[in-house]
C-alpha cells in the first residue's frame, strides 16, 4: 500500500510541477510581449498593396524582434473619419498614413509631431536623403515624410504604335511631344468599324472600335497639364483663382476637343465609366495611350505587360508634378524610439524594394530616396523590384520625369483649403464643361473662391 501511495503522490507532484512550469512559461512569454515596444500603424492600403505592406512589416519585425508593429487597415473612404475620431478621443496611433492635402492643416493645429528634431538627433539630412517633394515641411517644422512618390506620365501600347508606324514618344523628359503631336498620334491610332481614322474621308465617328486615347479629365491630370502651359489652379501665393486665365482655358479646351473635335477619345460620360478598365483596354489594344498617374504602373507590370512610359505632352513647356501621401507621427509618440525608427524604415525605398521582391508585387510608387537615382547600382536595384517585366526603360523614363527641371510639387499639397476648393467648386465646374453644359469661360467665370483662397502653407 505504501508503494501505491508513494506512486500516487509522485504522480500528483509531477502534475503540479508540470502545471507550475507551464504557468511560469506563459507568464514569461507574456512578460516578453509586454517588454516589446509596441507601434500602432494605420493605413488605407488594400488588395495587393496591403500584401506588400504586411510583408514589409514582417521584414521590419524580423530585423527588430524587440518591436511589435500592430497594423490597422481602414478603407480609404472611411479613413479620415476614423483618424479624426481617434484624434478627438486622444487615442492617435503612433505612426499613420495621412492624405497629402491634410498634412499641413493637421500639423498647424498641433495634431502631428514635428519630426525635424528627431531627424536632427539621428544625424539625418532630409535634403540629402530624400526628393524634396517628399518632405512635408513648413514654418521650419517637418510634419511628415512621403511614402509613395508619384508623378503623371503617358502610358502607351507599344505594339499599336508599331502596327500604325508611329514613332514612340521621345525618351527625354526635356523634349516631350507637343500637345499637337499627341493629338496627331491619337487620331492615327483611332479606328472606326471599317478601319478608318479621323484623318480619313468617310470616318464614322459614331462607330469607333479603337480609341487613340481617353480624356485626361480628372483634376490630378489637369494639375500636371496646366503646368505645361504655365498655368495652375491658383496663383503661387494662393490668393488668386487661376482657371479663368487664357492659358488654363486653352488646356481645358484642348482636353475637351479630344472627344468633341478630334474624335480620338470617348466622350466624358462614357470615359468616366471606363476609367477603371482603361489599363486592361490598353493591354488588349482597345485604347492606344492615356495620361495617368504613375500609381497605375502595377496594373501593367503585375500582368507581365511591356507598357511604354513617357513624359506627358506639353502645351508650351515641358513640365510635370510630383507628390506623395505622408507618413506622420502623433505628438504623444515623441518618446517612442521604435515608432520613429519604423517610420524611417517604411519610407526608405531600399526597404520597399526588398519587400516587393519577396512578394513579387510591383511597387506602386517611385523612389523618394535620392540614393536610388544616384548611380547605375541604385537604378538596377529599383529595376529588380519589377519581377515580371524588364523595367529598365520604364524606370529610366520615370527618373527623367522626376529629375526634369520643371517637375515641381503639386499645389494640392501647399494650397490651403485645396480639398474643399476641388470638391465643392472645381470638380462641379469641370463636369459642366466636360458634359457640354457650359464653356470653360462660363463655368470658371462663375466660380467664387473669395472665402476659400487663404494663401499657401510655407
Amino acid at each position: 500500500m505504501k508503494g501505491r501511495k508513494m506512486t500516487a503522490l509522485l504522480a500528483a507532484f509531477a502534475v503540479f510541477f508540470t502545471a507550475a512550469c507551464s504557468t511560469g512559461g506563459e507568464e514569461e512569454t507574456e512578460n516578453e510581449n509586454q517588454e516589446k515596444q509596441v507601434v500602432n500603424f494605420y493605413t488605407w492600403v488594400g488588395d495587393a498593396e496591403q500584401d506588400y505592406v504586411k510583408d514589409m512589416i514582417a521584414q521590419y519585425e524580423e530585423e527588430n524582434p524587440e518591436v511589435d508593429i500592430v497594423d490597422h487597415y481602414v478603407p480609404y473612404g472611411e479613413y479620415l473619419s476614423k483618424l479624426s475620431t481617434l484624434e478627438a478621443s486622444g487615442n492617435m496611433p503612433e505612426v499613420f498614413q495621412l492624405i497629402e492635402g491634410k498634412v499641413f492643416e493637421w500639423g498647424s493645429k498641433g495634431a502631428l509631431l514635428d519630426l525635424k528634431p528627431l531627424f536632427d538627433e539621428a544625424g539625418v539630412s532630409l535634403e540629402e536623403e530624400r526628393i524634396p517633394d517628399s518632405v512635408f515641411s513648413a514654418d521650419g517644422k517637418v510634419y511628415g515624410v512621403g511614402w509613395d512618390l508619384i508623378t503623371m506620365c503617358l502610358f502607351y501600347n507599344k505594339e499599336m504604335f508599331r502596327e500604325n508606324q508611329i514613332e514612340f514618344p521621345p525618351e527625354s523628359a526635356d523634349e516631350p511631344w507637343t500637345w499637337e503631336e499627341f493629338v496627331d498620334a491619337a487620331k492615327k491610332l483611332t479606328k472606326d468599324g471599317n478601319g478608318k481614322t479621323p484623318c480619313d474621308d468617310g470616318f464614322d465617328k459614331d462607330n469607333i472600335a479603337v480609341y487613340g486615347t481617353v480624356m485626361p479629365a480628372n483634376w490630378t491630370k489637369l494639375l500636371a497639364l496646366l503646368r505645361t502651359n504655365n498655368a495652375s489652379f491658383a496663383s503661387s501665393d494662393g490668393t488668386k483663382f487661376g482657371l479663368t486665365e487664357p492659358e488654363a482655358i486653352e488646356v481645358i479646351q484642348g482636353i475637351k476637343d479630344l472627344s468633341e473635335k478630334e474624335f480620338c477619345a470617348p466622350d466624358y460620360s462614357i470615359g468616366v465609366n471606363l476609367e477603371a478598365n482603361i489599363p486592361a483596354m490598353i493591354m488588349s489594344g482597345q485604347v492606344g495611350m492615356m495620361i495617368e498617374g504613375s500609381w497605375n504602373l502595377p496594373n501593367y507590370t503585375n500582368e507581365g505587360y511591356d507598357i511604354g512610359v513617357a513624359q506627358i505632352p506639353m502645351f508650351a513647356v515641358p513640365a510635370n508634378v510630383t507628390w506623395s501621401t505622408s507618413i506622420c507621427m502623433s505628438p504623444e509618440a515623441a518618446e517612442n524610439e521604435a515608432a520613429f525608427d519604423f517610420l524611417r524604415y517604411a519610407t526608405d525605398y531600399h526597404n520597399e524594394i526588398a519587400a516587393t521582391v519577396k512578394t513579387g508585387i510591383s511597387p506602386g510608387a517611385i523612389p523618394q530616396t535620392k540614393s536610388i537615382y544616384a548611380d547605375d547600382e541604385g537604378m538596377q536595384k529599383w529595376i529588380s523590384a519589377y519581377t515580371k517585366v524588364d523595367a529598365e526603360e520604364i524606370c529610366y523614363a520615370l527618373k527623367e520625369i522626376v529629375e526634369q527641371e520643371n517637375t515641381t510639387l503639386g499645389e494640392n499639397i501647399r494650397l490651403k483649403n485645396f480639398n474643399v476648393i476641388i470638391e465643392n467648386k472645381i470638380v462641379p465646374a469641370l463636369e459642366s464643361v466636360w458634359l457640354d453644359e457650359k464653356s470653360p469661360e462660363e463655368a470658371f467665370g462663375a466660380v467664387d473662391l473669395s472665402e476659400e483662397l487663404e494663401g499657401v502653407w510655407k
